[in-house]
């Protein structure tokens, strides 16, 4: 009875230690390309996400809000998906905003603005100003 239960420990640790690998694959290679430091009010913010061995699990979430006020100006959707079937990476991926959100960035109040991109473990932060 014993060697059942011990078997069962080690087997619900493992299953619980590749989970958590699976879950928290550490990401290299996320990038920002393209984010000017100047927007003008009603212009189109653009830039490029850039990953190295992207995964096609997993989805880059990237959240833009003012500095001064903390509102949230725009967020990509966010699909979590039990389902998803491991395929093998892609090596480099090139991802622009309308990808993952709705609609193009347009800012239409001046401000400073972070950008917060979180793809894996990695979390990449940039600040912009949006100007008259």
């Amino acid at each position: 009875m014993v060697s059942k239960t011990l078997v069962a420990i080690i087997a619900a640790g493992s299953a619980a230690v590749i989970s958590l690998l699976v879950f928290f694959y550490p990401f290299e290679g996320v990038q920002i390309e393209g984010l000017r430091s100047n927007y003008a009010v009603g212009e189109e913010v653009e830039f490029i996400i850039k990953v190295r061995d992207f995964d096609p699990c997993h989805r880059p979430n990237l959240v833009i809000g003012s500095t001064e006020n903390s509102e949230v100006v725009w967020v990509s959707r966010s699909v979590i998906s039990a389902s998803c079937i491991q395929q093998p990476h892609e090596a480099n991926v090139s991802i622009r905003p309308a990808d993952i959100g709705d609609g193009p960035i347009i800012i239409k109040e001046t401000g400073t603005y972070e950008l917060a991109l979180s793809y894996g473990n990695e979390t990449l932060r940039r600040t912009f100003q949006v100007s008259e």
